[in-house]
């Protein structure tokens, strides 16, 4: 039982960037449909999975710390993108390039390397693991997105792209200062 509870702690941990994420396209009124948001959710977890299988090998080889940094890097890259160029958007402001989705897959992919690792070195459940996983990336996506819809200020809607962008940015140095 207790690693079921670690499980579902680690995954919460490991997936709480998706608020921010998710954040970052609802201030901008971008809509990521409900397939969009499972295939998210299900290859993120596919990773965490894989990870979790390969981790012993791979704690042989990479240190964690090198995909922590990939994957801040990879926030500040698509930070600053997003910045200076806006989003593949049909005209109903939702995502029509998958591209968009493989980058989100990418920077959530890249950190749950990371948690799979340290789940597998710790010996917590891989099966809770990545069901819990799979739940937690889909709801803290969506916990992002609909509190960056709900924001309704005219300013930060005016200044949404820069404020998205930064967000991302900051959650890519934090996550290096703390490495």
């Amino acid at each position: 039982m207790i690693q079921i509870f670690l499980a579902l702690l680690f995954s919460i941990s490991a997936n709480i960037d998706n608020i921010a994420i998710g954040l970052s396209y609802g201030i901008k009124k971008i809509h990521i449909s409900y397939y969009q948001k499972l295939i998210i959710s299900l290859v993120t977890s596919l990773v965490t999975l894989l990870s979790m299988i390969f981790g012993n090998i791979l704690t042989n080889i990479i240190n964690t710390n090198i995909t922590s940094y990939i994957g801040a890097i990879c926030l500040i890259i698509i930070g600053i993108y997003s910045y200076f160029k806006t989003n593949d958007l049909n005209e109903k402001n939702t995502i029509s390039n998958y591209n968009n989705i493989l980058l989100i897959i990418l920077i959530l992919s890249t950190n749950n390397i990371v948690t799979g690792i340290l789940a597998s070195s710790m010996g917590i459940n891989i099966l809770a693991t990545f069901i819990f996983t799979i739940i937690f990336c889909y709801l803290f996506l969506n916990i992002g997105i609909k509190f960056g819809n709900s924001i309704k200020n005219r300013r930060i809607e005016v200044y949404s792209n820069a404020l998205s962008s930064l967000i991302l940015i900051f959650l890519g140095i934090i996550e290096i200062l703390i490495k």
